[in-house]
């Protein structure tokens, strides 16, 4: 019986190893873009002579990140550890709990509190808010949400609107607050994301010179991708390509 015999050379073989890596690398770029992600949350809160707190028009579902208080554990930086049922605001930017006659509070002493838990998510404290951990790792990729105002209309009459942003300052708005505002306005607010990189409890912002600092055995790949650090799926891929490459 004849044996079979590559007639393929050496470089041959090196040049499918290329292909095979950079279809490899796409690949996972496209699974994760296709992967399932949380979507961002937006409403339009009508404004209610009643009320002058937009917290209390705003639905629960947009205010909170989660659908519902969950179980959860505060770690402070002692050491100590407190359990309690939590969940986080994203109007207000803060880490919230049931306390023990059912009213919500947000929890205090922020600069004791090093990280917090709530189910299998996991948060770090960052200044007055907190960022959720999405790929965990020596270096983690996380993200912070807000709630913010991305229009402010009001009743125009013969039911149309006109937008007052380019009148009205954003920044005196972007607190629940809305005593100076009037029954016939209503607020665009929309779930704003940021992505950071972080080591040792320390985040920096997602973009390409801290990816490059934060894995230097990467840098020719971080290069190379064309990524756009506000996508959460890109950002989710490059990580861990890199957490490969360590």
């Amino acid at each position: 019986m004849q044996r079979y015999r590559s007639t393929h050379s050496a470089p041959y073989f090196y040049a499918l190893f290329l292909i095979m890596k950079k279809t490899l690398l796409s690949a996972l770029f496209l699974y994760s873009a296709c992967a399932a992600l949380p979507a961002q949350k937006r409403e339009a809160v009508q404004l209610s002579d009643r009320y002058n707190d937009v917290t209390q028009i705003m639905s629960g579902e947009t205010q909170f990140l989660l659908p519902q208080f969950t179980a959860g554990m505060v770690m402070f930086k002692s050491g100590e550890r407190a359990s309690a049922k939590l969940n986080y605001n994203m109007l207000l930017e803060q880490m919230q709990f049931i306390g023990d006659d059912s009213s919500v509070m947000a929890i205090a002493n922020l600069d004791e509190v090093q990280h917090v838990s709530i189910g299998k998510r996991f948060f770090i404290k960052h200044k007055s808010a907190f960022i959720e951990v999405l790929v965990d790792g020596e270096v983690q990729l996380g993200v912070s949400r807000k709630l913010r105002i991305v229009d402010h209309r009001k009743d125009a009459g013969y039911g149309g609107a006109t937008s007052l942003m380019k009148v009205e300052s954003v920044s005196t708005m972007d607190g629940a607050p809305a005593d100076h505002l009037t029954g016939t306005e209503k607020l665009i607010y929309e779930e704003s994301r940021t992505y950071y990189l972080i080591k040792s409890f320390k985040p920096k912002v997602a973009n390409k010179k801290a990816f490059i600092k934060a894995f230097p055995a990467c840098k020719d790949e971080i290069v190379r991708q064309n990524i756009d650090y506000s996508k959460e799926e890109q950002l989710r891929a490059l990580v861990i390509l890199c957490q490969g490459k360590g």
